[in-house]
């Protein structure tokens, strides 16, 4: 059976669903589905914000107050499998889309996107806190032991079992606890890949430390900052997760200059997805490689070119990163939106002149 945990967003909706909407954690966006709403980030977010304010009365993007936490706009779930489960991302994600449709209804609104790009498949589900028809979703000890208990109804209905007993109390430990208790495996990793997941979607380091905190994390302020994921026992700083991960190194990863390019372009045409998913899976080499500008782009193209006749790995590498590298060039010198205006005309000017041929 799956564990189930459940996030209050009370800021970062759109950010949220950036996040679980990730081409390169979602096989190109294959496994990802919604339910009275839209699935790309742009119009999700706004289908989710007329609702919320026709029914709340508040803004959807008003900030968390001086005093208090602020209003929960959506509610985040993950649901994650076990590897010993043998789920395939196909059966994880039509799982999780009835398990929407059980527990909350037809009527609610609701981004789905299951993840491949860990060992345990999971799905994330963003919900926003009312129905089409006014109804209210809290997120509370309570409505999470319905919550789980709809998710294990469901599991059992499309054949998946449970691996281990249940536990009589209701604070079950989410599933990074449970793996990490099972297998040993490293803590610092988790958080490394979940720093390496938000560093796209965020504006500076506060931005990053103020949604590993929406998403359970642990983040200690000071001389020396320390981050601690769920269901771990000891803080970790970030010194300690490697030297790409120190306070200056993250600070100037998110500030880079190809990435910020990149991002600049991609919210301009959030409606053309082919572009916007070359350009997302050619920002995941970006933030995968560290990469900060365009010298290192080139210094790293005249590394691959020596050697790409002799391995056909090094030779996609010098490919891809000339790709990358001919891409900005377009969005810097101003060339890259002109063209894709340009194309769009055409487009309609072709497909105006056949609707005239056919009318005929």
């Amino acid at each position: 059976m799956p564990i189930v945990k459940s996030v209050p967003v009370r800021v970062t909706v759109k950010k949220s669903l950036a996040y679980i909407l990730n081409p390169d954690k979602t096989e190109d966006l294959l496994y990802t589905s919604s339910l009275n709403c839209m699935t790309d980030v742009e119009n999700a977010y706004l289908n989710m914000k007329m609702v919320y304010e026709q029914y709340a009365h508040r803004s959807f993007d008003e900030p968390i107050p001086e005093k208090g936490k602020g209003r929960v706009k959506a509610i985040h779930y993950i649901q994650s499998f076990s590897p010993d489960e043998n789920i395939t991302p196909e059966q994880a994600h039509r799982i999780a889309k009835a398990f929407v449709r059980k527990t909350f209804g037809d009527d609610c609104q609701a981004v789905i996107a299951t993840h491949t790009d860990k060992k345990h498949i999971h799905s994330h589900i963003i919900i926003i806190t009312y129905s089409l028809t006014g109804r209210k979703f809290n997120d509370n000890q309570k409505t999470l032991a319905h919550v789980r208990e709809y998710s294990d109804r469901v599991c059992l209905a499309f054949g998946i079992q449970p691996l281990q007993p249940k536990q009589n109390n209701s604070k079950s430990s989410s599933y990074a606890e449970w793996k990490n208790k099972k297998s040993g495996t490293s803590w610092k990793e988790q958080i490394r890949m979940e720093i390496d997941g938000l560093i796209p979607l965020v504006k500076n380091v506060d931005e990053l430390f103020a949604i590993l905190e929406e998403h359970g994390y642990t983040v200690r302020r000071g001389k020396h900052i320390s981050v601690k994921a769920p269901g771990q026992q000891r803080s970790v700083r970030l010194e300690k997760l490697g030297d790409v991960y120190s306070l200056e190194c993250l600070d100037g990863w998110i500030k880079s200059e190809l990435r910020n390019a990149y991002q600049s372009v991609i919210g301009q045409i959030s409606g053309n997805l082919s572009e916007v998913q070359k350009l997302s899976a050619q920002l995941a080499v970006i933030n995968r490689d560290r990469l900060h500008s365009i010298g290192e782009i080139e210094a790293k193209i005249e590394q691959f070119r020596s050697d790409c006749e002799n391995s056909e790995d090094v030779r996609r590498k010098y490919i891809l990163y000339s790709d990358i590298a001919a891409t900005y060039r377009s969005i810097t010198e101003g060339d890259y939106i002109s063209r894709l205006v340009k194309e769009k005309q055409q487009e309609d000017e072709r497909i105006k002149k056949a609707a005239k041929k056919g009318g005929r």
